[in-house]
């Protein structure tokens, strides 16, 4: 999940929006001649949220980490007017799924009993932290797009989480794979911004304020 570039109202500074990235650079690739519509391959996407513990019983606690399982987004760009893309990024709240076995091994974590994941998830999603059934969705859309050297740009976007948006601004980095466009990047972001306490057990052990958002958006 890295740190960011620029921020107003929060710590936010690289946002959820990377597939703009795809738009902005698809004349590059040889594009349509025409502005089209893009729709992100959620199949082929990743968003990931990264949790850590901190406080003087943190060594016997563990690290989190939440898979997006729903979103959906759009692009629409003109390949002569790149600067002119738009897009729009979902993800559903309750699609949120935390600590999944294969995911902690490929990141090097500890494995969790399953009766402890499940506990975890439903903490995650209660009232006292994302609060699913009162916010279903987290939601970006871009607001400006500028081009920082090849396959890299600046994004800008209002993004909301709990209830709450801030404007975010973070660098992506664009490449094609076979027909495949790729967006890679992240951010991090305080979820005291966004109106939610981190948890905490007893003042021994808690979350940090301080997530990180891990991006990988496809488009054909």
């Amino acid at each position: 999940m890295m740190r960011s570039v620029s921020s107003k109202g929060c710590s936010p500074r690289r946002g959820a929006g990377l597939v703009l990235s795809i738009a902005a650079v698809a004349a590059l690739w040889g594009a349509p001649a025409a502005a089209a519509d893009l729709t992100v391959d959620a199949a082929r996407s990743t968003l990931l949220v990264r949790v850590w513990k901190e406080g003087p019983a943190s060594v016997f606690a563990h690290d989190h980490v939440a898979r997006a399982t729903k979103l959906s987004g759009t692009v629409r760009w003109d390949p002569a007017k790149p600067d002119t893309a738009a897009v729009e990024m979902r993800v559903e709240t309750a699609g949120l799924v935390m600590d999944e076995p294969n995911l902690r091994r490929r990141l090097e974590m500890p494995a969790l009993p399953e009766v402890n994941r499940r506990e975890i998830q439903n903490t995650m999603r209660g009232p006292k932290q994302l609060d699913v059934a009162n916010f279903p969705t987290i939601t970006f859309r871009s607001q400006r797009v500028d081009s920082v050297g090849e396959g890299k740009l600046r994004i800008t976007g209002a993004f909301t989480l709990h209830g709450r948006t801030h404007e975010v601004t973070f660098p992506a980095t664009i490449e094609r794979r076979g027909e495949y466009l790729h967006a890679t990047g992240g951010f991090r972001f305080r979820t005291s911004d966004y109106g939610i306490t981190p948890y905490s057990f007893r003042g021994a052990v808690s979350n940090r304020d301080e997530v990180e958002l891990q991006v990988e958006l496809v488009a054909k």
